[in-house]
């Protein structure tokens, strides 16, 4: 997750790993044919996911807004981004 500094200067972010946590299977009942959704679980006593967290300064003049960028007046939503190479 992320979360902005209520002054605009900064995230901070979580890193979570839960890669050494057992996967755990839920089933669902009731529907057509049975699903269900591999999670992982920490169980009690056993291993629980690593989290890290940071915080990155961001520049406020490298934000953009409308009067920064052309572009951002008309924009409505923003549905898909990717980094530029």
């Amino acid at each position: 997750g992320f979360w902005w500094h209520p002054d605009s200067n900064g995230i901070v972010l979580s890193r979570v790993d839960e890669s050494h946590v057992p996967p755990y299977r839920i089933h669902h009942q009731g529907a057509n044919q049975d699903s269900y959704e591999d999670h992982r679980y920490p169980f009690a006593g056993q291993a629980n996911p690593t989290v890290q967290l940071g915080f990155v300064h961001i520049d406020p003049s490298s934000i953009l807004g409308d009067d920064d960028n052309a572009a951002m007046q008309d924009a409505q939503e923003v549905a898909r981004e990717r980094w530029a190479h």
